[in-house]
């Protein structure tokens, strides 16, 4: 499968993925309360991050091994097992979490039937596959499943939530949107003859060494990528501020997945090719769109917001601004990430990118706990733009460091 068709099909997937909300969300944002309406932003954030633990790094740590020739059928089967019980143990971890996150404050805890349909939606999509279609360069198939799923739950959350009353049918939709996402892989799968082919449990624990350098990487991105909203959520002052960071943080993810289909496809690309020209022009191209689309949230993101969300939250405006400079660094630190250095065995560097950058997010929530007049929408983004601008620069610096001929040429 051509990188171009993988791409096509990754960005009209992510359309679906991030560009529904930006349509939901104006409606919700409408037909609930500020309160219910930052539970759901809280709702979304919790979720992702799960997804981000769950994945534990797979697609990056098995799809290296299948793009580089391990892709068939026993190779398929035993890296399924291997994943399958690691992502049991995890969600055995998480579950404890999740009870005490949820615990935490009683307005949570008397939402209790919410939460445990939440907590579903979590276990379903643990045991996703798009680790396995990424790797194959098949990642279109998996695409063209979640452009379906979510096509159909963005129907529903007009069919059924109408009012303040209907606020628990929005996990529902997302359970029966990670079902679909979920199920529908396995069946492909299985008539590609791929099976659960069980192995040592020395190779599970070393698949497990394997991945967890990616997990715990894919772990302190989560932290402040979806933590803040999190964070906030249980330690500020309400969730009229969550729905304030959410609203702005929902126009910056849009803005970020415009180009993660480009990104998603380039890392096994240059796994295989080590086409350091065509990355200079992505670079290049990625650069000049990220800034003038940052340039017009400064000038014009007042407008943006009254006319998506409504004139309520155009107080989120000073959020936004913050989130216009951190998706420069988003974007650049994606491409300078596993694209540009696991072709150079160098990941671990990205990886240590965002040690170094979580590792600073947590001293930030802990000054935060201990000021807690302190944590509010502007400053948990503050935290968010400092904590990607350092991921960013170690990468980039990393990159222009390590020199070889392949990056001479160019770059040069």
């Amino acid at each position: 499968m051509s990188i171009k068709k993988n791409i096509k099909v990754l960005a009209v997937a992510q359309v679906f993925t991030y560009l529904i909300p930006l349509l939901q969300l104006p409606y919700l944002s409408r037909t609930l309360d500020q309160q219910n309406f930052g539970l759901i932003i809280f709702t979304l954030s919790l979720t992702q991050m799960a997804m981000i633990v769950t994945d534990f790094g797979f697609d990056i740590s098995i799809g290296k091994y299948i793009a580089n020739g391990q892709s068939n059928k026993n190779h398929l089967g035993t890296f399924l097992y291997q994943t399958t019980l690691i992502r049991c143990c995890i969600l055995l971890v998480f579950a404890i979490v999740f009870i005490v996150t949820v615990s935490y404050k009683s307005f949570y805890f008397n939402s209790i039937q919410y939460f445990s349909i939440v907590f579903a939606v979590v276990v379903v999509n643990a045991f996703n596959l798009r680790w396995l279609f990424y790797g194959l360069e098949k990642i279109y198939i998996f695409s063209i499943i979640v452009i379906i799923s979510k096509g159909f739950s963005f129907v529903l959350v007009y069919i059924f939530i109408s009012t303040n009353n209907d606020l628990i049918n929005y996990p529902l939709i997302l359970l029966v949107q990670s079902t679909v996402i979920t199920i529908v892989p396995f069946f492909i799968v299985n008539k590609w003859g791929v099976r659960l082919i069980k192995c040592k449990k020395i190779e599970i624990w070393n698949e497990f060494k394997h991945s967890t350098d990616f997990f715990i990487s894919r772990l302190c991105v989560s932290l402040y990528s979806s933590g803040c909203s999190v964070f906030l959520g249980m330690y500020g002052t309400g969730l009229h501020q969550v729905a304030l960071y959410g609203v702005a943080e929902q126009l910056y993810k849009a803005g970020v997945q415009v180009f993660m289909p480009v990104v998603t496809a380039l890392t096994p690309y240059m796994v295989r090719t080590k086409d350091y020209t065509f990355f200079k022009k992505v670079t290049l191209l990625f650069l000049i769109i990220v800034t003038t689309g940052s340039l017009i949230g400064f000038v014009w993101g007042d407008v943006i917001i009254k006319v998506i969300f409504g004139a309520n939250y155009v107080e989120a405006k000073g959020v936004l601004n913050i989130f216009m400079v951190v998706i420069v660094a988003s974007v650049l630190g994606m491409l300078f990430g596993y694209p540009a250095l696991m072709p150079l065995n160098l990941e671990r560097f990205a990886n240590i990118s965002v040690y170094i950058s979580g590792l600073i997010q947590i001293l930030i929530w802990v000054y935060f706990y201990f000021n807690r007049h302190l944590i509010d929408a502007i400053n948990m983004s503050i935290s968010y733009l400092i904590c990607d601008w350092v991921m960013f620069l170690i990468r980039f610096i990393i990159f222009n460091k390590k020199h070889n001929p392949n990056l001479e040429r160019a770059f040069k």
